[in-house]
């Protein structure tokens, strides 16, 4: 389960990321406060459906006891964006949902996985288990120039999960009338289901 929180502090956005993430503070309902970094669903190539991937990619990985960190879902409450010094950020939160998706911050004593980096004896195991766990998920976007991986030692954080299960693409994709030779396909099954005759 995903236990829920408020946004309580806004820090900055974040020097690094595909969707920009911002640092802030949120509170959860035992009056813990958590940095974390914070994905809204008005981000760049985010949406919605990037944060319900990360929701459901991060129960996934605790059911199978994968090195995450915690999750949580952000109320972002009117008065909270509206303090927000930075107007890009303050815009972007203003058109996103209500509820965002955070991780919480692994702290400054991890780093990200890099190219010079070698895998040890004792890391190989959970190696292969976040290898498999990206395939289930169709996770492509964790590769050698963006791992999405932090290490500290001999452990793993895996992290940013919005662009995994993406079946629903690939069976469906968004049409593209514009495209010369978009409607082949269906032109194709039409006239097969008629012999190949036109009407």
């Amino acid at each position: 389960m995903i236990r829920r929180a408020v946004a309580v502090r806004f820090d900055r956005p974040a020097e690094a990321g595909r969707t920009r993430p911002i640092l802030a503070v949120v509170e959860t309902s035992d009056g813990v406060e958590h940095e974390v970094y914070l994905k809204a669903s008005g981000a760049p190539d985010l949406g919605v459906e990037g944060l319900a991937n990360e929701a459901i990619a991060a129960l996934l990985a605790a059911d199978l006891s994968l090195p995450i960190t915690e999750p949580f879902l952000v109320d972002l409450g009117p008065g909270w964006i509206q303090s927000i010094p930075d107007p890009t950020t303050r815009g972007m939160l203003t058109n996103s949902s209500p509820v965002a998706f955070a991780s919480k911050s692994a702290g400054v004593q991890w780093r990200p996985w890099t190219r010079s980096d070698r895998l040890s004896n004792n890391q190989m195991a959970n190696a292969l288990a976040i290898f498999f766990f990206d395939a289930l998920i169709q996770n492509d976007d964790r590769r050698p120039d963006n791992p999405n991986l932090l290490v500290k030692g001999s452990e793993f954080r895996i992290i940013d999960h919005e662009l995994a299960f993406r079946l629903r693409l690939k069976l469906f994709p968004p049409p593209e009338p514009w495209r010369v030779g978009s409607m082949a396909s269906g032109l194709n099954l039409t006239l097969g289901a008629h012999g190949g005759q036109r009407r």
